[in-house]
């Protein structure tokens, strides 16, 4: 294998696995089942999963942070 493709492979499983961290060290009052469904999608999808739900997330909340 390519070891350009394995430094992007890992560099993108860091990624995935920063945003994972910030969904579940997040300080928001969230359900257990919202957070693991923030975490999951981050952990997936990365920044786009990341940002996506927290779109879908009441701003209301974030008025805490």
């Amino acid at each position: 294998m390519d070891i350009a493709i394995l430094v992007g492979a890992a560099i993108l499983v860091a990624l995935n696995l920063l945003f994972a961290w910030r969904a579940y060290t997040s300080r928001l009052r969230l359900s257990f089942s919202r957070r693991y469904h923030w975490l999951m999608a981050s952990l997936i999808f990365g920044p786009i999963g990341y940002y996506t739900v927290q779109g879908f997330l009441p701003s209301e909340l974030f008025c805490e942070e």
